[in-house]
This record gives structure tokens, sequence and C-alpha cells, in this order.
């Protein structure tokens, strides 16, 4: 389905699903010629569909008022969940190395991403941050400082062991019987 023909509610998320149906669109395209991307071609396509989806119903609680405040959410361990089709790939630039035409609408996203009502939205709305930054990372477009995430802290270096304990004296100075004597071997020269 084409997010075009969706009826969206905000002029933000419609300016961007005439720009995600093209990469979709260059991205199945470009898949279908490439047998090592078509497990991936529908995990793409959705994701491209939702942040569309998901900008507008948050676009759209902005502008009505019913958006929550955003919580903080404390780091917790995920256990990885084994799934059937593959995991997106990560790193900048991973769609157009994935599929390098849609490069093509790279100035198109930066250009949507430079917009000043996005920039609204994000200080409205911190929430869009999580949305953005990976948009951002797939067409390797620099992430803004209002969009960052702060510095992590530094992991907690593991405790050195403790050296251990000190010989006693007594266990140091050798005895006849452990003293073990090997003579040298000479070499004589030939000259």
């Amino acid at each position: 389905m084409f997010l075009t023909n969706m009826r969206l509610q905000t002029a933000l998320a419609r300016r961007l699903a005439p720009i995600m149906d093209g990469i979709r669109g260059l991205f199945a395209t470009h898949a279908a010629r490439t047998p090592a991307l078509q497990g991936l071609t529908t995990r793409v396509y959705n994701y491209l569909g939702q942040i569309v989806m998901r900008l507008d119903r948050l676009a759209a609680r902005v502008q009505s008022g019913t958006l929550r405040p955003a919580r903080p959410r404390a780091p917790r361990p995920r256990p990885r969940k084994p799934t059937a089709s593959p995991r997106l790939p990560v790193g900048n630039f991973w769609l157009i190395r994935c599929a390098p035409p849609t490069g093509s609408y790279a100035c198109n996203i930066k250009t949507f991403l430079q917009d000043p009502a996005l920039a609204d939205l994000i200080a409205a709305a911190p929430q869009a941050g999580r949305l953005l930054r990976p948009l951002y990372r797939a067409f390797g477009i620099k992430i803004p400082e209002n969009l960052k995430l702060p510095p992590r802290p530094p992991r907690p270096k593991p405790a050195k062991p403790a050296p251990p304990p000190p010989k006693p004296i007594h266990a140091l100075v050798k005895t006849p019987e452990k003293w073990r004597i090997k003579p040298p071997r000479l070499r004589f020269s030939s000259a």
C-alpha cells in the first residue's frame, strides 16, 4: 500500500510519505535484482512505512495537546529473540550501501529533516529523536545537536585481582635438597 494514498493527519507526514514511497520502490526494485537482499525487502518496506505512520501519530498528538511527557527509561537487558526474518542492517549509510539507487533520495530526506516544522516537533516532543535518529543514520546524515543522545557514562572497570600474599621468608631460602645444579654446557670453537 502506498503511503501517499493513506489518510495522514499532519502536513509533516504528508510531505514525508511520497519520499518514503519513492525510497521503498527503489529498494524493492534493486532487491528484486539482488538475491542477497530479497529477504530484507519486506522488513525495509515496513520499517520505512512505520516511520511515516509513527511520525504522523506523534505530530497529531502534539497538535491536539494529548502528548504525554517523555519518561526517562531505565536501561534493562533485553533477551535476544530469534527472528525468522533477517534484522535490519546498522551503521551509517546502511540503506544506501544495501541499495545504491536509494541515495538519490538523500537530498530529499536531508531537506525534510531540516524543515522548521520538524524542528518545532522535536522541541515539543523529544520522543521524535528516537524515531528520527535511525533515519539520519540510514542516509549518513550528521545528527543535529538537539537530537544527539547524551554521552553514555563510562563502563566501570573490572576490579583488579588482589596481589597474592607475600611468601614467608623461610620459603625463599633454598635448602640443599632443592638446589638444582646443572653444569653449563661448554662449547669449544673449532678455530
